[in-house]
């Protein structure tokens, strides 16, 4: 559902320059995605689910962890730079080097 929710918070971003609230929407709506990537890499790993090897599991599990946190840190920075939040979200490019 949080899916689906993506272009609708993107298109009220685009429709609202500058509006506080259009943008906590849409960073919330990101948060709760990433959240439920990690719960469900969590949840398949240890039931048995995936058969990858610890190490790889440990660093997926970590660069899922980079979208959830980028999230929060955009959702700090909304309500002062409104228009600069979602700026936050460049922090995910570190997945390529971890």
């Amino acid at each position: 559902m949080f899916v689906a929710l993506v272009s609708f918070s993107t298109e009220l971003i685009g429709n609202s320059k500058g509006l506080a609230a259009s943008n906590m929407f849409f960073h919330v709506n990101m948060f709760i995605i990433g959240v439920l990537l990690t719960l469900n890499w969590f949840y398949s790993y240890h039931r048995g689910l995936l058969s990858v090897e610890m190490k790889f599991y440990r660093d997926s599990f970590i660069k899922n962890l980079l979208m959830p946190v980028a999230a929060l840190l955009a959702m700090a920075v909304t309500p002062f730079f409104p228009d600069q939040s979602s700026l936050c979200y460049l922090i995910i490019i570190l997945k390529r080097f971890l």
